[in-house]
């Protein structure tokens, strides 16, 4: 029996929810000493975990799991941003933000996403 492969568009998925945990994972490094709410970082840092663990027992999961799983992350990440105080959009974090929305955005499937620009109180 030949081995399971996953589909093309499953495979793009899949390889999206990867980009999403590494940002993710990447602008946890870059917050770690702003000023989250209470647990939210730590509810950011469980969820890349577990999404990695996700994708690692679900290496052929279908296209629409891999990208609900990745809208999750997204929407926990994003709520995360929009909860601090102050707001880290430092050019750095803006930076990186919008590299990897232009990078999602070139996967075969994703829509092109504007994030907010910042605010000029919250540039250094």
């Amino acid at each position: 029996m030949p081995p399971k492969r996953l589909d093309p568009k499953a495979s793009t998925a899949k390889r999206a929810l990867f980009e999403c945990a590494d940002h993710w994972k990447y602008m946890l490094g870059l917050l770690k000493d702003n000023a989250l709410e209470d647990g939210d970082y730590e509810k950011l840092e469980t969820a890349v975990k577990q999404t990695y663990e996700w994708i690692r027992k679900n290496k052929f999961a279908k296209k629409d799991e891999f990208e609900a799983k990745d809208k999750e992350l997204m929407e926990l990440g994003e709520a995360v941003m929009d909860r601090m105080n102050p707001p880290p959009w430092t050019a750095e974090v803006e930076a990186s933000h919008q590299q990897f929305l232009a990078a999602a955005a070139a996967l075969d499937g994703w829509p092109a996403v504007e994030a907010p620009p910042p605010s000029p109180a919250s540039l250094p």
